[in-house]
């Protein structure tokens, strides 16, 4: 451990001050646009949302490589020169300028190719957002390598919450399809203003190609991987979208973003603060494997029943958020969430092996589920939504041993230590699916949606609350000392290599 008893116990108050505003970053953003998703799935047709699904898919490949990896680059390096921001922001925004002409110039063939001539208007008008995500992307790397969050928690709600009122404002006003596009630039553009105004920093008329090289070659194999993620992720409503139509896309991608929303408020708040404070363990692997295991042991800790509930309550929680129409994305959603439970196993995963500057290994892992992917959706295309939904449920389940491989190669786990982290949670979530499926044949039918999905979230609850008080009392303890942590008074920030042996510390006290 470094440095005195009262110094390390600050320093473990400041890393959970660090984790409680990223939590509210991501449960304020998720939230937030799960609020926002309701309201609009209420006002507008199924097809407007598989319409801006579509446009999503030409735009997420222009804005894989949007900032080049740049960012984690940033965050990433141990020591970071004005010419290095100075260099990424030019860079930048000069790119920006030329997938914005692209996306234009291009958009009536990406219309073409979906037979949906509403598509190249839309897509003409999101390309606006390449002109501003440029100024983005240096002052969120720099509030993430000095571990303030709540800067960037700010950033998130204003420019969600400001979207959200923009694009409900103007599908009350009968816009349609243009208030999603209107909500989706507003919050770009929001992003931006906050970034400049939190942050000091201030570039200058500079370009070196010495030091944007330097930042180059990590972030070129961040590029790729995310080109993989692309298919990942975005092979699936493009196949829909071109075979099945507006409709069947609508309907799968609420499902999917419903999904997306609920893990990023598991799993984003260790990850958000996991990368800077991994890079600074670089060459401490034992702490680093602790590490891991606690990380591993919170994210279950909280992903797993939530999962479960989902697929408990899916009938429920779809027709109270979106309305009735919305049904045939409720198995979509149940099947969907099988994945999440591997998903939540694997979030240190990234993290870990990008701060031990291994992109390359996931760039490999990444390809090669890219590649099952692609074969499986194409298979399951013509069986309806619901078969896609089980082959990206298939695929995930299926290449996560190759990534826990990965994990075991660079920090040695021990698995019995990691799979007994995970059990009461595991014990928790079946008790869920087992008591859940139980009691919603015994709920009477005059609770209606409402009443069912209460008296299932308080059941559920308080199953896993005896589940894992009987399991797993070091969870509880561990979890009540974070939020104790935090909530003592002091300066909510700290500086990054600080951080890092916080967080590690706090890792080794929650398993003595």
């Amino acid at each position: 451990m470094t440095g005195s008893a009262p110094e390390a116990g600050n320093l473990r108050a400041k890393s959970a001050r660090g984790l409680v505003w990223a939590a509210a970053e991501k449960w304020g953003v998720q939230l937030s646009s799960l609020v926002t998703l309701s309201v609009l799935a209420n006002l507008l047709p199924v097809a407007d949302f598989g319409l801006i699904a579509m446009a999503g898919v030409f735009l997420a490949l222009l804005n894989l490589v949007s900032d080049q990896g740049i960012g984690s680059a940033i965050v990433q390096r141990r020591e970071v020169e004005d010419a290095h921001l100075d260099s990424a922001l030019w860079a930048n925004l000069a790119l920006g300028v030329i997938l914005a002409v692209l996306a234009i110039a291009t958009s009536g063939l990406v219309a073409s190719f979906y037979r949906e001539p509403r598509l190249g208007p839309i897509i003409a008008c999101l390309s606006a957002r390449f002109l501003v995500q440029p100024f983005s992307v240096v002052p969120q790397a720099l509030l993430t390598r000095r571990f303030q969050f709540r800067e960037i928690a700010l950033r998130s709600l204003v420019s969600r919450v400001l979207g959200g009122i923009v694009g409900i404002v103007l599908a009350l006003l009968g816009w349609g399809v243009w208030s999603l596009v209107a909500q989706e630039l507003t919050g770009v553009l929001a992003e931006a203003v906050v970034l400049w105004t939190v942050t000091s920093w201030r570039p200058h008329w500079r370009f070196s190609r010495t030091h944007f090289a330097e930042l180059f070659a990590f972030g070129i194999r961040i590029t790729g991987l995310s080109l993989t993620r692309f298919l990942h992720y975005q092979l699936t409503p493009l196949l829909l979208g071109f075979l099945a139509g507006p409709v069947a896309l609508g309907y799968y991608s609420v499902g999917f973003k419903m999904l997306q929303a609920l893990l990023q408020m598991m799993q984003g708040i260790l990850t958000t603060v996991a990368l800077p404070a991994f890079a600074r363990l670089q060459t401490q692997l034992a702490r680093l494997r602790q590490l891991f295991y606690e990380a591993s042991s919170l994210l279950s800790l909280v992903g797993f029943p939530v999962l479960a509930g989902i697929i408990v309550t899916a009938p429920e929680l779809v027709t109270v958020l979106f309305g009735q129409k919305w049904a045939a994305s409720v198995p979509v959603l149940q099947v969907l969430s099988v994945s999440g439970f591997a998903t939540t196993m694997l979030a240190p995963e990234g993290p870990i092996l990008m701060a031990l500057n291994k992109p390359g290994w996931l760039l490999r892992l990444s390809l090669l589920g890219a590649v099952a992917n692609v074969v499986l959706v194409v298979l399951a295309v013509p069986w309806g939504i619901v078969v896609v939904a089980g082959a990206h449920s298939a695929r995930v389940v299926l290449i996560a041993p190759l990534h826990f491989h990965a994990v075991s190669r660079v920090l040695g786990i021990d698995w019995r230590v990691y799979f007994r982290g995970l059990m009461p949670s595991s014990l928790g979530a079946v008790s869920i699916l087992t008591v859940g499926f139980i009691a919603r044949t015994l709920l009477p039918d005059w609770l209606g949606s409402s009443g069912t999905l209460a008296s299932l979230v308080i059941l559920g609850a308080l199953v896993y609350a005896i589940v894992i008080w009987a399991t797993g009392p070091e969870l509880v303890k561990g979890m009540r000392d974070l939020v104790a942590a935090a909530l003592r008074p002091g300066k909510p920030e700290l500086t990054v290599d600080d951080a890092a042996v916080a967080v590690a510390d706090f890792g080794e006290r929650s398993e003595s």
